[in-house]
């Protein structure tokens, strides 16, 4: 039986959720919006009276009476102005038979109570829809057993500490194109090279593709320095990915000059060739485009041909 509370996940990332169960639950697609003023809508789909009208609000932590104050004070004269055939409203927060009760009143008469969507609602449409968790990858660390397997399998106490470090910003992350384009590119190569210039969000995006690996069952293993620590950990017939940030850093040239290069290229053969293996790294384009106009080794490799590369731009 499903038991989410959405703690883990930030207002964008709820209310993509929400919509989505929308989606599913009345066979529609459902139109979203850029973030910003919503005016009381945050997703819609047409039937067949005219406009349905979708309001998700995130109240996890401010309570019931307060999101209440709110629905009355704020939602409602948008709702009034908007009049909707019908209107759909999603929380976080679990509701009794009472609290639907006052939210239909609040909403009168555009809201009916079976279109309330409170936080056991929501997890019966989960149970439902399994291949919905799996998208909404935030969900699995609302478990306690998720949570042990993200500190409990890490092979270095490194490795611990960033992946809690992770772990606790992952509400404030959200899953852009990048995020959905390097997913492919693992599934396809197994191997992952996030580049682009400073500042352009490289460590986040390869981190929590990281953490969503975690959560389906792979063992996290961090690369602090050398790739040899990566062979050492390496386990045949386990899952794991391997994550090593700025991989080739301020010192690349003293990195080739140890042929520290041949032995990742090394690397990556071998997790190619292992359906079981991941190997996430991340590099600023201007030193990985130096170090192939260098290396020899990593001309002839598929770095060259872009096989592994995703360039990391602001979206």
């Amino acid at each position: 039986m499903s038991n989410f509370t959405f703690e883990t996940l930030n207002d964008k990332d709820f209310e993509i959720l929400s919509t989505d169960i929308v989606s599913r639950v009345e066979s529609v697609k459902v139109d979203r919006f850029k973030p910003g003023k919503d005016q009381g809508v945050d997703g819609r789909f047409f039937g067949s009276d005219g406009e349905v009208v979708i309001q998700v609000k995130h109240y996890l932590c401010s309570g019931f009476s307060k999101m209440l104050y709110s629905c009355k004070n704020t939602e409602f004269p948008k709702v009034e102005k908007l009049a909707p055939k019908r209107y759909i409203f999603i929380c976080s927060l679990p509701l009794s038979r009472l609290q639907k009760s006052k939210l239909t009143d609040a909403f009168f008469p555009y809201l009916k109570e079976k279109d309330i969507y409170g936080q056991e609602n929501l997890n019966d449409q989960l149970e439902l829809n399994p291949d919905l968790i799996k998208k909404h990858y935030k969900l699995w660390l609302t478990s306690s057993s998720v949570l042990d397997k993200l500190l409990n399998n890490a092979t270095f106490n490194h490795s611990n500490f960033t992946l809690d470090e992770i772990q606790s910003f992952s509400k404030f992350y959200v899953k852009t194109k990048n995020h959905i384009k390097a997913m492919e590119v693992l599934d396809n190569t197994h191997c992952l090279v996030v580049s682009g210039q400073p500042g352009v969000g490289k460590t986040t995006l390869a981190q929590h593709i990281c953490l969503e690996l975690v959560g389906n069952n792979f063992e996290f293993v961090e690369i602090e320095e050398d790739i040899k620590e990566g062979f050492q950990s390496y386990q045949k017939g386990k899952k794991q990915v391997f994550y090593f940030d700025d991989f080739l850093g301020s010192n690349y040239l003293d990195s080739i000059q140890r042929k520290e290069s041949s032995s990742i290229v090394k690397f990556f053969k071998a997790i190619k060739s292992d359906s079981d293996k991941r190997f996430i790294l991340t590099s600023r384009s201007s030193i990985l485009n130096q170090t192939k106009n260098l290396t020899e080794l990593f001309a002839r490799s598929s770095f060259e041909r872009n096989e592994y590369e995703l360039n990391c731009v602001f979206s």
